[in-house]
């Protein structure tokens, strides 16, 4: 089965430029993505969280090639967002 992480991450691979945002969500920067996640900067991520009618989340499984958290349950669908955006 292919998850949209596998879709994502094969799309985007290690070139993504992300924008680094303040504490108001204010772009003051452009980064690539490893090195966003490598000191920590503060970007723009989104999370989808989705439900059945009777309250069971729907989540995926990450890759356990995945660098971090390999293996983990994680949201439904998620993704950066890219510097364009």
């Amino acid at each position: 089965m292919v998850t949209v992480g596998d879709v994502a991450g094969a799309v985007t691979g290690n070139g993504e430029v992300l924008a680094v945002v303040d504490e108001d969500d204010q772009p003051v920067d452009q980064a690539a993505r490893s090195r966003v996640h490598e000191e920590a900067l503060r970007h723009r991520a989104v999370h989808v969280l989705l439900s059945d009618g009777e309250g069971q989340m729907w989540l995926q499984k990450r890759s356990q090639g995945k660098r971090t958290y390999p293996g983990r349950w994680t949201s439904s669908a998620s993704g950066h967002v890219p510097v364009e955006d």
